[in-house]
């Protein structure tokens, strides 16, 4: 049994988290789509649409439809980001959307 990868459920899910969190792209186009309403459906289809320019894997080569990847960890993230950018709370952000990779609370 796997205690985790850096307060994340595994390695992959932490990657893919690591990436949309401090690559100013990424995490901007992650912000859109999550916030718009015509985003896929599917966390794995959203992660493939945020990713779709490194050809859907992350820089060091996780791919972000793997069956190992927390997807809700990923979106409750995701849906923190967005808050976050609505109510002007970006107290942990910078002007490049990077901040912390913390793990999920909870």
């Amino acid at each position: 049994m796997s205690d985790g990868y850096n307060g994340w459920k595994n390695y992959e899910t932490w990657n893919v988290a690591l990436w949309i969190q401090n690559d100013e792209g990424l995490c901007e186009r992650a912000q859109e789509l999550f916030a718009s309403p015509d985003s896929p459906v599917g966390m794995n289809y959203l992660l493939a649409e945020i990713f779709e320019p490194l050809n859907g894997k992350t820089p060091d080569g996780v791919f972000v439809t793997d069956s190992r990847i927390d997807f809700d960890a990923i979106r409750e993230m995701l849906e923190e980001m967005v808050v976050q950018e609505e109510e002007g709370n970006d107290e942990q952000y910078d002007e490049s959307c990077a901040f912390r990779v913390d793990p999920p609370i909870g």
